[in-house]
């Protein structure tokens, strides 16, 4: 019989002492230490480094859903979310967001041109590719891309 007490009494310690663990962490701000941080997509961010298709490809797609979700006022990730619940039927797109997709994409391409890490063929075939692919094709991409980043 004593066996089993003393088994109580060790559970009953552990619950008091993760009870006063998690108080303790909570009061030191745990609760806002993993609160996200949206970055403003009007303001510029550093950009990936490196050369390489993949690694203009993630720039491009940064870029282009910055540009967009800041025409559209609202955070990148919020507007990738958006698009990505609207295509699989869970959400709707905002407004204007496939237009400031495109025109958000095509900015990337021309900066990544006159930055010198593009060459004429590779802009001019994207931004065909921007132009005629349908959305839900370039939100499946950029989203891969952008959590590759």
């Amino acid at each position: 019989m004593r066996e089993g007490r003393a088994g109580l009494v060790v559970i009953a310690l552990a619950f008091l002492a993760t009870g006063l663990l998690i108080g303790l962490e909570v009061q030191r701000g745990a609760l806002d230490h993993g609160a996200p941080r949206v970055a403003d997509p009007c303001r510029s961010r550093q950009a990936q480094v490196g050369r390489g298709v993949d690694r203009a490809a993630q720039r491009i797609a940064a870029a282009g859903l910055d540009a967009a979700a800041c025409e559209l006022r609202m955070g990148r990730e919020e507007l990738l979310l958006a698009l990505a619940s609207s295509l699989v039927g869970t959400g709707e797109a905002p407004a204007g967001a496939e237009e400031a997709l495109r025109d958000g994409l095509d900015r990337a391409i021309q900066a990544e041109r006159d930055a010198g890490r593009l060459d004429r063929v590779s802009a001019f075939l994207l931004r065909q590719a921007v132009r005629h692919t349908p959305v839900s094709w370039t939100v499946a991409a950029a989203r891969e891309l952008v959590e590759r980043a």
